[in-house]
């Protein structure tokens, strides 16, 4: 689904908030002027969101096809436009800022150019003759109003315009002008609202930036700092029913949706978007994370969605049941404008959708396996054979590092000779035999290299308590056995 942005700059842009990418951008840079106002095209054409319309401060007015990227025309009003709607019969309003609205009717194909249709004034100066003849006349002739195309000057300085749904009356307001509305197609005023006073009976002053319709009978205006609400039913009190202190700041944006009756929604000029409940004229919640001044606002014609654009140059798109935001893009320039799409979300996006979610799970519990399997660490088992000497006992342990397990096995041994079990019953004690000595010195300084390296039987290993012990006892025995044999050896030599 798309979304229409239109940049203060005169720089447009779509984006697509499903597949989250631009889509499209088009127009041309203008600092010296600032996007007022955005609509699409007229209602008879096929495919009228490909048709866009775009009012400038500089009374500008451009009219652009957003599909081919190719600027159709544009009308040069020479104030600036605060307006524009798009009427039947190829028919085009434009409510400029000194009060005049302007009605004129386009040449066809309305898609391909924008000129309008040059038709003959109905209000012409009379000549002398005619003027005399009118006024013999007991009963004046009334004119036909001229519906094709005309300009009404409606009041001095306008802010604020809406038209009803059935497009056949208009309101507006502005600086020290009230709510007016009018008729179209009699051209003239149906409803003033009442000016409101104080307790010192003072006028209150009157500031109108903002108009929208709820529907024909019921009218929302944004008054400097507050938001009034008028029913047009009763002629007898044109008074609000509504005045809700909205802010500090002055009313930027209001929109209004059938899909949430009672509720309307608002900006200022400091980043503050709020809902109202119109039964209770009480504060319903707020969408958070906007800086800066929001300029404009729209929501889905089907779907829960609303959008804010401003200053800080972020499209934000939020939920409207729960109010939280669901996308939030940066689109470099400040955002005037902004409309949705009326497509909705296809299927196709939707299984996109849910494929890329799956790709994702099956990613992500990938990697966990891979992080589980990680953590484990390989136990090793390292088997000796008969170990000769103290020397390579403490090798091997010097070796053993943390986490393997040794399994010392005697040659010609049942299980039965050594334990797994760590006890010390299960140990045997080093056996030291004793080798016929010869008559030379060099018989004796065998023997003491015997008595140096003793054969024994391999123990099993337990704990290196039970180790340190029985190096211990080994050691011991040796030297013991070792000074018995140097005394016999010395006996014999004095003997000799």
């Amino acid at each position: 689904m798309d979304v229409l942005v239109g940049c203060s700059n005169g720089v447009n842009k779509i984006y697509n908030i499903h597949k989250k990418t631009p889509t499209g951008i088009y127009g041309s840079l203008n600092t010296s002027s600032e996007l007022n106002v955005m609509t699409y095209g007229w209602d008879s054409i096929e495919n009228n969101e490909d048709y866009v319309l775009y009012g400038y401060s500089n009374g500008i007015l451009k009219y652009w096809n957003q599909k081919e990227k190719q600027l159709i025309g544009e009308i040069d009003y020479g104030q600036s436009i605060k307006a524009i709607h798009t009427l039947n019969n190829d028919k085009l309003l434009v409510a400029l800022e000194n009060g005049l609205v302007d009605v004129k009717t386009l040449t066809s194909p309305i898609t391909t150019q924008l000129t309008p249709m040059n038709l003959p004034t109905l209000n012409k100066k009379k000549s002398s003759a005619a003027a005399a003849a009118a006024k013999n006349k007991t009963q004046q002739l009334v004119e036909p109003v001229n519906t094709q195309s005309f300009s009404l000057n409606v009041a001095n300085n306008l802010s604020g315009f809406a038209m009803n749904s059935s497009k056949d009356k208009f309101a507006f307001g502005g600086k020290e002008v009230n709510l007016t509305i009018w008729d179209l197609e009699k051209q003239v005023k149906t409803y003033v609202a009442k000016f409101k006073h104080d307790f010192l009976n003072l006028q209150e002053p009157v500031s109108i930036n903002v108009v929208k319709y709820m529907d024909d009978d019921k009218i929302l205006t944004g008054n400097g700092f507050k938001v009034k609400a008028y029913d047009l039913r009763s002629k007898s009190n044109r008074s609000s029913f509504l005045d809700v202190s909205f802010s500090k700041h002055p009313i930027q944006a209001i929109q209004y949706t059938n899909q949430r009756e009672h509720y309307f929604y608002a900006s200022d000029s400091i980043g503050k978007v709020f809902c109202y409940d119109v039964r209770t004229s009480k504060h319903f919640g707020s969408f958070k994370d906007s800086t800066g001044s929001v300029r404009d606002i729209a929501i889905h014609p089907t779907l829960p969605l609303l959008a804010t654009v401003g200053l800080d140059r972020y499209l934000r798109v939020y939920d409207l049941d729960n109010r939280k935001m669901l996308h939030k893009v940066f689109l470099k320039q400040r955002l005037s404008s902004v409309l949705f799409s009326k497509e909705e979300p296809t299927n196709d996006v939707a299984q996109e959708d849910e494929e890329i979610w799956k790709n994702l799970e099956e990613n992500q519990n990938k990697i966990d396996n891979n992080e589980e399997k990680g953590k484990k660490r390989p136990i090793s088992i390292k088997v000796t054979d008969n170990m000769d000497s103290d020397d390579d006992d403490d090798d091997d342990d010097a070796n053993v590092k943390d986490g393997d397990v040794e399994f010392p096995i005697e040659a010609d041994s049942d299980d039965s000779d050594f334990g797994l079990d760590g006890s010390d019953e299960d140990i045997s004690e080093f056996k030291v035999k004793k080798e016929k000595g010869g008559d030379s010195d060099d018989d004796s300084d065998d023997d003491d290299d015997d008595d140096e390296k003793p054969k024994r039987k391999t123990p099993a290993k337990s704990t290196g308590r039970n180790n340190k012990n029985n190096k211990g006892k080994n050691n011991n025995n040796t030297k013991k056995t070792s000074q018995v044999l140097k005394k016999k050896l010395a006996g014999l030599k004095k003997r000799k």
